[in-house]
């Protein structure tokens, strides 16, 4: 604690350059809330989490079941001074499985500066990753009740874990640059363990407008390390035992890119197409008590969004498959792929088909309606959620 009052004096003495616009913070503090109520039903009911191929270790898998649940809620901190110097405080509270998990979601201080042509932002603490938007977003910003197979299957539904980050701005005309990187401390999945884990990214995206046009496009790239890390067990929710747990050590790097483009009419529609595609590789050793063998896993990701709204109103589709290839090798193989659930149904190709009705009734509450079909392995599941999602500044502008 001592070395983060440090480096907020540090950030609020030094550097007189003064950032303007939305990549820097108003001066003055705000509270804010988020609340995320939900009820699902879901044909059939599996009551577990779901395991993506070559992807999900059973442990950090989402759990969706039927019946009302809070599915998230949110209490952030914003402050900034007059000199640009800022702080942002959230906790988080997530439903899992029966219960409730809390947790400081994000607790760091960041610096903005501004030149006439480049600006840049230093931030440092515990952060959600910014390479993506859909990292960023809490449940009333994305666009169905459920994350995207991505964000589930590279990232356990988000990614945050204690580091730094460099972003940078460069405004072209009717277009902007944003560039990033970050460097973690490798605490949280996909990476993390015992010891000697790290993990960084790196992003690169442009947005542009054209008249009545608007589009944008990224790309992005995570790279870590693992040692011992859990894998493939589950103690909460009696999906593994103590001799089904298997532990990771290894590598993992992921590439994606996205672009998206809105069309504004004169009525007040917008027609919003986007495409995301991704590809993930997992390189490393898979043991528990018994045996060792070597793993090797890639997975392609695509997903395909189409989305109208006026005025209060939002409809939107989604589609998304994914494919994956593993590999065993060594004399415990077999006994590894005995109790390892994460292995299973390699080379098979899920498909998921979302769509979402939402709402606004206020500037603070809003209701969306989401549906899906899913094929995960050879088993078709179908579910409906009901959700009201609720935004707003408890303190401040």
């Amino acid at each position: 604690m001592r070395s983060v009052r440090v480096l907020w004096v540090l950030l609020v003495c030094c550097g007189q350059l003064h950032a303007h616009g939305r990549f820097a913070p108003e001066p003055g503090w705000r509270i804010d809330s988020n609340v995320a109520l939900v009820h699902r039903h879901l044909k059939p009911d599996l009551n577990a989490p779901h395991v993506l191929p070559g992807s999900l270790p059973v442990s950090h898998a989402h759990e969706v079941e039927s019946g009302w649940a809070l599915d998230a809620a949110h209490l952030s901190l914003q402050a900034a001074s007059q000199d640009d110097a800022y702080v942002n405080i959230e906790a988080a509270l997530h439903s899992h499985g029966s219960g409730y998990e809390k947790e400081w979601e994000q607790v760091y201080i960041g610096r903005y500066v501004s030149g006439e042509s480049l600006d840049w932002k230093f931030e440092f603490g515990r952060m959600k990753a910014a390479f993506r938007q859909d990292n960023l977003n809490h449940q009333q910003a994305r666009g169905f009740s459920e994350a995207s197979w991505i964000q589930e299957g590279l990232f356990a539904g988000q990614f945050a874990d204690e580091g730094l980050r460099m972003q940078w701005l460069l405004p072209d005309g009717k277009s902007t640059w944003y560039a990033g990187v970050e460097a973690w401390r490798g605490e949280t999945f996909p990476v993390g363990g015992e010891r000697r884990k790290h993990a960084w990214d790196a992003y690169l995206r442009k947005e542009w407008h054209r008249g009545t046009w608007r589009g944008e496009a990224a790309l992005w790239h995570f790279r870590g390390q693992a040692l011992e890390r859990e894998h493939g067990c589950d103690h909460n929710h009696g999906v593994g035992s103590a001799s089904d747990c298997n532990d990771f050590s290894g590598r993992v790097a992921f590439t994606g890119a996205e672009a998206s483009v809105y069309i504004e009419w004169t009525n007040g529609s917008t027609l919003e197409a986007s495409v995301a595609l991704a590809e993930g590789r997992t390189q490393g050793e898979v043991f528990d008590t018994r045996y060792l063998a070597a793993w090797w896993a890639r997975q392609r990701f695509s997903e395909f969004g189409l989305a109208l709204s006026q005025g209060a109103h939002r409809i939107q589709v989604r589609y998304e498959r994914m494919w994956a290839d593993t590999r065993l090798d060594g004399t415990g193989a077999a006994g590894i792929a005995a109790n390892a659930a994460f292995l299973e149904h390699a080379g098979r190709t899920p498909e998921r088909f979302s769509g979402a009705y939402r709402v606004t009734l206020n500037e603070q509450l809003a209701m969306r309606v989401s549906w899906k079909t899913a094929n995960y392995h050879s088993d078709r599941e179908q579910g409906v959620a009901f959700e009201l999602l609720w935004h707003g500044a408890l303190v401040g502008p």
